[in-house]
């Protein structure tokens, strides 16, 4: 049964996938990783406020392999969804509760299902959060070194996914303080938090250079207690409201009810704290570890209390029974949102480094089958006298042939035809910029007296255009948030990110007239810089 709701699961986030937009800052995740090596990855993300590098690692070897970095990416971030829901359903069962009604709940919150489609850490970083858990109830029904080690892993691989997984490790040490399996689950906590001080120690000075630069406004204010209530379960205060109402009762019907509570209560202030600390700005994400111990208090709590035989009748049981599992999708019950919005522009120069060239031959003669022959003998020195000259920086195709008559025209008469024109028209690709001069001079001096215009590009223009998506997308979200400065609102988080990006070249329009003098001057080419635009809108939610 488990594996047939898994598998439907994942098949609803495929389905899905494909028309969730895409967020500002899994925009500028996604730039830090796509068309970079390994090192450059690694260096980017410690340059990023709190950045751990394993969820980039791994988005960078999907997107890089796979391709289309858009539905990679989304792949990566679907497989840990169905990771963590199968440590879900797993948790369950350690629990000794009914793992279908919760699990169901789960995967239909509206901030379960962002965070499986979302191409940023907290995906993975909440999938490894209830792994934890449950491998620490599996470690202490039946203490050894071996399950140790298993959880120690796992919870270096999370603290290497999201730091503020330290505060749930922190839960798991004071739960287990008083219980048999402590000496076995104090040194894998330990181990963990050890095994991540390296990279701590390397990147924290980054972390607060990179907050620094940011400006990022660390304010907290009766404002940000309101919204953990309003963004909590991703429903409104309604439905976080009814969770925790459900969840209170649910907490004396579940067992390892304290472990479940600690994970709940000790990382919703520490998280705060750790934001003033280093003056950073608070957002929900960081405490979306805290939700799958709400669900289960919640869903048990409603369990329990619908199914009680003194509670209320039983058409009162069933509606209230439907209702609770249609609360997680009724975000369209929510207040109205109000938003700013402002968009940024970005232009990045860059020297191109591929060149195209058409050239043309034209011949005249009485007969088409004599035009057809010249123009094939003089095309063909033509190109051979291009290739000599490439050699392997080049490619050229032939997209252009016709043979057409000429005509003579007298008033009063029917025209007369003359001769026939042949045409042969071949385009080049130059990939060495410093031959192209001299493969227009080899064309010219072999035949060639048709040499269009030359336009540049580059051969791969990624880098240069990420670059301006990441200005464009700074700038306008620096233009949004100061126009919420001057509102006096409160920045809740990006709502979306809309991009559109055209590349300018800027093509020589110059055409080269067949030179047959055999003391002419090698042809100049000066290509100059091209110009790659992109735009960002960025729309930002205000309280």
């Amino acid at each position: 049964m488990s594996k047939w709701f898994l598998a439907i699961y994942a098949a609803v986030l495929c389905c899905i996938a494909p028309f969730r937009p895409m967020w500002l800052d899994e925009v500028l995740q996604l730039s830090d990783t796509y068309h970079h090596t390994m090192h450059q990855t690694i260096d980017r993300v410690a340059h990023n406020p709190g950045g751990v590098p394993l969820s980039y690692i791994l988005q960078s070897v999907f997107v890089n392999g796979l391709g289309h970095p858009f539905y990679s990416a989304r792949l990566l971030s679907i497989l840990f969804a169905v990771a963590g829901m199968a440590s879900f359903i797993w948790l369950a069962r350690l629990l000794q509760i009914p793992w279908f009604p919760v699990s169901l709940c789960y995967a239909l919150l509206p901030i379960s299902l962002r965070y499986a489609l979302e191409i940023r850490q907290y995906g993975p970083a909440l999938a490894l959060s209830i792994l934890s858990t449950a491998l620490l109830i599996w470690l202490d029904d039946l203490p050894n070194p071996a399950r140790a080690t298993i959880y120690g892993f796992v919870l270096t691989l999370g603290l290497y996914t999201l730091p503020y997984l330290a505060f749930v490790i922190l839960a798991h040490m004071l739960w287990s303080a008083h219980r048999f399996s402590v000496r076995y689950v104090l040194p894998a906590c330990a181990a963990s938090l050890v095994l991540f001080l390296p990279w701590f120690l390397y990147a924290r000075t980054f972390w607060s250079q990179a907050i620094v630069k940011g400006g990022y406004p660390s304010v907290f204010g009766w404002k940000t207690l309101l919204m953990i209530p309003h963004e909590l379960s991703g429903g409104g205060y309604f439905l976080t409201c009814a969770m925790v109402a459900f969840a209170v009762y649910g907490y004396r019907q579940t067992p390892y009810k304290n472990l479940l509570l600690l994970t709940i209560l000790l990382p919703l202030p520490l998280v705060i704290l750790g934001d003033i600390w280093f003056r950073y700005f608070f957002a929900i994400r960081q405490l979306v570890f805290i939700v799958p111990a709400l669900c289960i208090f919640a869903v048990e709590g409603l369990r329990k209390r619908l199914f009680s035989d003194t509670f209320v009748s039983m058409s009162v049981k069933r509606w209230l029974l439907s209702l609770a599992f249609l609360l997680p999708t009724m975000t369209f019950a929510q207040e109205k949102t109000h938003f700013v919005r402002a968009t940024g522009e970005s232009t990045v120069s860059a020297h191109p480094d591929r060149a195209q060239i058409s050239i043309g031959v034209l011949t005249q003669a009485s007969t088409a089958q004599a035009a057809a022959t010249a123009n094939a003998a003089q095309t063909t020195q033509v190109i051979d006298a291009i290739k000599k000259t490439l050699g392997e920086s080049g490619e050229l195709k032939t997209t252009g042939y016709s043979i057409a008559p000429q005509y003579q025209y007298t008033a009063g008469r029917s025209p007369k035809i003359t001769g026939y024109q042949a045409s042969n028209t071949v385009l080049i690709v130059v990939n060495e910029l410093s031959l192209l001069g001299k493969v227009i001079d080899a064309a010219s001096d072999s035949g060639a007296n048709n040499i269009n215009g030359v336009s540049f590009s580059l051969k791969d223009e990624t880098h240069a255009r990420n670059q301006a998506l990441a200005e464009a997308a700074n700038k306008a979200r620096a233009a949004a948030e100061s126009i919420a400065k001057a509102l006096n609102v409160h920045v809740v988080g990006v709502l979306q990110a809309e991009t559109a990006q055209t590349p300018t070249f800027r093509p020589l329009n110059r055409s080269f007239a067949a030179m047959a003098a055999p003391a002419a001057m090698p042809t100049p080419i000066e290509p100059g810089d091209l110009d790659i635009q992109a735009t960002v809108t960025v729309t930002l939610e205000v309280q």
